[in-house]
């Protein structure tokens, strides 16, 4: 329910938007579909305006959609956005005219059975939409290409957190090297210790036994 503007009636209310349930019969199946209506808080009159009208015509196509079998206009906007498809991509892909998916999408047109068909034929195998791309001779973005995008990407991913890794390892133990080589130089040599030193001669000159 939300408040609009001041009713045009009676010129004192507002004009508050509500929704009932209506019962419609279609193809001998009833049931109830929301209709919205506007409603003056002051005199209670009932009005209908342009976006009253154009929710109630989504909602009985939606009803007789379901009725005939169809893949819903949420079912349809989820079938595009499994491909990355636009609507205008749909509509080059499949026909029906630049506007028809956005019209199907939103429950303003019914599609045929035909285009229905096909539909589902692609939701059910990405090989369809490929097959059919190919005919058209347009770019798409199959299940199988997002796949490897995405591995493909987290292999990148991994490649460079390993790399990074390395270079702050490497860095870390440079600079605990370094610490170590300015505490060593800072002592001085330890009293009463002689550093031991090593024989130049070689095997060869030990006489043998």
């Amino acid at each position: 329910m939300t408040h609009s503007s001041v009713c045009e009636i009676c010129g004192q209310g507002h004009i508050v938007e509500q929704c009932d349930p209506l019962d419609v019969t279609y193809k001998g199946v009833t049931s109830a579909v929301p209709q919205y209506f506007l409603v003056c808080d002051a005199c209670e009159i009932e009005q209908s305006g342009s976006e009253q009208g154009k929710k109630n015509r989504r909602a009985v196509t939606a009803f007789r959609k379901s009725v005939d079998g169809l893949l819903s206009g949420t079912e349809i906007k989820a079938l595009l956005e499994q491909y990355h498809l636009t609507q205008a991509d749909a509509a080059q892909l499949f026909g029906g005219g630049p506007v028809a998916f956005s019209k199907y999408v939103n429950d303003e047109v019914a599609q045929s059975e035909s285009m229905d068909t096909l539909l589902r034929l692609v939701r059910r195998s990405p090989s369809v939409l490929a097959e059919l791309a190919a005919m058209k001779g347009i770019s798409v973005m199959t299940a199988s290409k997002i796949s490897h995008q995405k591995k493909t990407h987290s292999e990148t991913m991994r490649i460079v957190r390993r790399r990074f890794a390395f270079k702050i390892d490497h860095v870390e133990y440079a600079n605990s090297d370094e610490r170590s080589m300015d505490i060593r130089s800072s002592r001085g040599p330890v009293a009463g210790r002689t550093r031991p030193v090593r024989s130049t001669r070689s095997f060869e000159q030990y006489p043998s036994s």
